[in-house]
């Protein structure tokens, strides 16, 4: 399977001849236009401004998704042991350092 383009991404206007909206690779090239009014364009929604809502939430989702991954190796790659069988409760040492990366990973997953 081929690579995708690389991150961060973001959506983009260009107000040219025609107002054309999309979303593209921070300083490279176009991934998909956005459908806007009568626009036949990937990126559709009910209304204009539910498909540039749409087209934010799929930049949201591709610029925080490495970072999700990295988070959850970390915490899958501590060693866990169960305390208590019975309640599924188990002790782990994760470091400040990996709680503040799904800290930071989960913040930008939820757009904040």
């Amino acid at each position: 399977m081929a690579e995708h383009t690389p991150t961060p991404w973001k959506v983009y206007e260009d107000f040219g001849e025609a107002t054309h909206k999309g979303i593209d690779q921070v300083g490279g090239i176009s991934i998909i236009c956005i459908g806007i009014g009568d626009d036949d364009c990937g990126i559709r929604g009910r209304t204009d401004q539910e498909a540039l809502a749409n087209a934010a939430f799929i930049v949201q989702c591709v610029n925080s998704h490495e970072a999700l991954v990295k988070a959850l190796e970390f915490l899958l790659d501590t060693k866990w042991k169960s305390v208590d069988k019975d309640n599924m409760e188990f002790e782990g040492r994760i470091t400040c350092y990996q709680l503040e990366q799904a800290r930071a990973a989960l913040s930008a997953a939820r757009g904040k």
